[in-house]
């Protein structure tokens, strides 16, 4: 089982994954932004994480930039 992070601001698409992810035996922990995922990284440690690369204020590419500078890789 894994640790799964799924960020993106589109509801269905939060939906869609974290059901797929469920279904193979997968905790699944979600956010609808950018700031939110990086809260939740700074909190628990994550096997995956999908990350939607278009959102508002905080993009999946800045929030990946800023978890590299946290160490998390």
């Amino acid at each position: 089982m894994m640790n799964v992070l799924i960020v993106d601001d589109t509801k269905n698409i939060r939906m869609l994954l974290t059901k797929c992810m469920e279904m193979e035996g997968h905790h699944v922990t979600v956010a609808s932004d950018g700031k939110t995922a990086l809260e939740l990284f700074q909190k628990e440690h994550f096997d995956i994480a999908f990350l939607d690369i278009k959102m508002p204020q905080f993009s999946g590419t800045e929030v990946l930039k800023e978890i590299r500078e946290m160490g998390i890789y």
